[in-house]
C-alpha cells in the first residue's frame, strides 16, 4: 500500500476515533444515554455538526498530506535522476589542473614521466578536447610574405 493511502485511512481514522472519543466523554461526564445511543442517535444537533466538521477536517488533512508527499517523492525521484546525470557526466569529464612545464620554443609539455609531448597530444590525452589547425594573421605574415592576405 502507498504511503499516501495510509496517511489518507490514518486521517479517516483519526477522525472516527475522536468522534467515538467524544461519545465516550458524553457518556462518562454528562451520562446522556448508552455508548451506541451517543454515537449517532441520541446526539444534540448541534454535537453532530462539530463531530462531521471535525471528521471533514481529518479527511481534508488526509487528502493534502497525501498530496503533498506525492509531490515530495516526484522531486525526490526528480533529484536522483539529476545526481545521477550529474555523476555520470563527472565520470566523462577529464581535467587539467596545476602547472604544466612548456617549452619556451617548442611548446611541448613535459608529462609526469618526464617526457616531453606536443601540446595538442597532451591535452588530448587528457581531455576531451581535439584539434584542428590554422594560422594566425601574424604567423601568416610571416610565413608568407609574398601572399596578400585579405582577411
Amino acid at each position: 500500500m502507498k504511503v499516501q493511502h495510509k496517511v489518507f485511512l490514518a486521517s479517516v481514522a483519526i477522525g472516527l476515533f475522536v468522534w467515538i472519543a467524544d461519545a465516550v466523554m458524553d457518556r462518562v461526564i454528562f451520562y446522556r444515554g448508552t455508548l451506541p445511543e451517543l454515537l449517532i442517535t441520541n446526539v444534540p444537533g448541534h454535537e453532530i455538526y462539530i463531530r462531521i466538521l471535525i471528521l471533514i477536517c481529518f479527511i481534508l488533512f488526509g487528502l493534502i498530506a497525501a498530496r503533498l508527499i506525492e509531490k515530495q517523492k516526484i522531486a525526490e525521484k526528480k533529484n536522483e535522476e539529476l545526481i545521477s546525470g550529474l555523476q555520470n557526466a563527472l565520470e566523462r569529464v577529464k581535467l587539467l589542473s596545476g602547472l604544466l612545464p612548456v617549452c619556451s620554443s617548442c611548446k611541448k609539455i613535459r608529462d609526469e614521466e618526464g617526457h616531453w609531448t606536443q601540446i595538442e597530444l597532451y591535452i588530448r590525452d587528457r581531455s576531451e578536447a581535439d584539434f584542428t589547425h590554422s594560422v594566425c594573421p601574424d604567423c601568416f605574415k610571416r610565413l608568407y610574405p609574398e601572399i596578400k592576405n585579405n582577411t
